[in-house]
């Protein structure tokens, strides 16, 4: 059985909104840890881990995640966590499914309509 960590790191300012982690990335079975460099002091980011474990044939269990962000917008957050704990803990989604759920989140308190990964 596989320990993971997969992180779901978004930015935004100015109306423009990214996902930082590479499109590649976001999948089961893969480490992959945010690079905050990517972030800049005048960005408003959100950084989500997911952690769990895969068996050998494919069964993720023991799920869990943290949240860090420098949001001050408590709604949003309490969004972002329902979202992950009906689909990361109760009934786990693809990674890249939950990813563009999140996303759908922010857009909806942020007013950016288009979340564009950053890597080209």
């Amino acid at each position: 059985m596989g320990t993971y960590r997969l992180d779901l790191l978004y930015k935004w300012s100015s109306g423009r909104g990214f996902i930082v982690t590479p499109r590649s990335k976001i999948k089961w079975g893969e480490n992959y840890i945010g690079d905050m460099n990517k972030v800049q002091e005048n960005e408003s980011y959100l950084l989500v881990n997911l952690l769990y474990n895969m068996d050998e044939r494919g069964k993720v269990t023991n799920t869990g995640f943290s949240i860090n962000t420098n949001s001050r917008d408590r709604e949003m957050l309490e969004e972002v966590k329902k979202v992950i704990k009906t689909c990361w803990i109760e009934y786990p989604d693809t990674p890249e499914s939950l990813n563009f759920r999140i996303a759908s989140v922010l857009s909806g308190f942020t007013g950016i309509n288009e979340w564009k990964f950053l890597e080209p």
